[in-house]
């Protein structure tokens, strides 16, 4: 069973805005490792800052679904890229609580705004896990009340992962559904529903600002477990 996490940041939101420069953050979600490759990418510390942060989102969602109680402390995740930090990509692991998770960052650029993706897996991305992803840009979604504006991105995106995960078998969206796990003392996490019965296909979904996003892998997917 391959597990996966996402995590989107936009880089065009007021919160993230050099939020590097904030000790107190910093400190809070990096280790003294993390601040000293940041410390070295002084022009782009920023988009490292948020890439880390990234990382560590993705793989507690992955973990998470491996052990219920396990911490979501960022420091307890100590991530580390194996790809050059001056890329519109990056590559790496973190070190978790639990177990480690492969992630893999990407770095976009929507009329001149940054945004990053990232992809968490319980095993290695690029070797047969065949986790499926997308991040879309949703202005049309915002809403003057964050809270409605937040229900919108969530269902946006749960109707897009449908739409997708349908297209594997030749189903009906509508057949798809996801419903939040029920199990006593367990952190909350979607699971995908074909015809009501509950199968091994794992997702996570996220929001931030103006985008969107998904990822999921089959499992070897059909139909139920």
């Amino acid at each position: 069973m391959i597990h996966v996490g996402n995590d989107i940041v936009d880089l065009a939101s007021p919160f993230t805005f050099e939020k590097s420069r904030d000790s107190k953050f910093v400190n809070r979600v990096l280790t003294q490792k993390e601040q000293a490759v940041i410390d070295q990418s002084a022009q782009n510390a920023d988009r490292l800052l948020w890439a880390h942060w990234a990382a560590k989102e993705s793989a507690f969602k992955v973990v998470s679904k491996i052990q219920s109680n396990v911490s979501s402390s960022p420091r307890k995740y100590d991530v580390s890229f194996i790809a050059n930090t001056q890329s519109y990509q990056l590559q790496g692991m973190v070190n978790t609580p639990v177990e480690c998770v492969y992630c893999l960052v990407h770095f976009y650029k929507t009329c001149g705004k940054e945004w990053i993706h990232c992809i968490g897996s319980s095993k290695p991305l690029g070797s047969g896990s065949e986790i499926v992803y997308r991040a879309a840009k949703i202005d049309h979604l915002f809403d003057c009340h964050f809270s409605r504006a937040s229900e919108k991105q969530s269902r946006h995106v749960r109707k897009m992962a449908g739409k997708k995960i349908a297209e594997f078998f030749s189903e009906q969206p509508e057949n798809i559904s996801f419903q939040k796990n029920i199990h006593q003392g367990e952190q909350p996490y979607p699971e995908v529903y074909i015809y009501k019965k509950k199968t091994n296909i794992d997702v996570s979904f996220s929001h931030d600002g103006r985008f969107v996003a998904y990822a999921f892998c089959l499992n070897g997917c059909p139909y139920n477990t």
